[in-house]
């Protein structure tokens, strides 16, 4: 545990918001830039009144998580410990110990986000029932997430 200052943990919605923050220019970027023909498929679709084809969006899924855990590992590897949506949430990772955030723990928190989320999310849905609000991928990098 984390001894002097007192801390206090961040919760699943304020967590929510910044992974939502986050997000928004990932998928902004992703949709125009990265694939644009992901957009031409959905604007297709749209038109003819039908489905967009399922291997559009695999490789849009998957190409919007390997770009967010790689902002995630950057921005949380910083000074700040936080990304973007955490710094607007005034919320950032600790270590559950008194030492520094090591790139060890950073690298194992976000990519075993990808397991919370393949769960059905629980490893994230974790976090409203845990009482060090920690999600799955924090209790496997010992790690806590916790209000500036």
């Amino acid at each position: 545990m984390i001894e002097g200052d007192e801390i206090i943990l961040a919760g699943f919605f304020r967590r929510f918001v910044a992974y939502i923050i986050d997000m928004i220019p990932i998928f902004f970027i992703t949709f125009n830039f990265i694939m644009p023909e992901m957009k031409e498929e959905f604007n297709l679709a749209v038109i003819e009144q039908r489905q967009v084809d399922d291997s559009y969006v695999l490789a849009f899924n998957l190409t919007t998580l390997l770009i967010w855990i790689g902002l995630c590992i950057a921005f949380e590897s910083s000074k700040l410990a936080a990304t973007p949506g955490k710094l607007l949430m005034k919320i950032k990772v600790k270590n559950m110990g008194n030492s520094p955030l090591t790139q060890r723990q950073v690298v194992i928190r976000n990519v075993t986000k990808i397991f919370s989320q393949m769960a059905f999310s629980l490893g994230f849905i974790w976090i409203i029932i845990d009482p060090m609000k920690q999600g799955w991928h924090d209790k496997i990098a010992k790690t806590i997430v916790v209000q500036k």
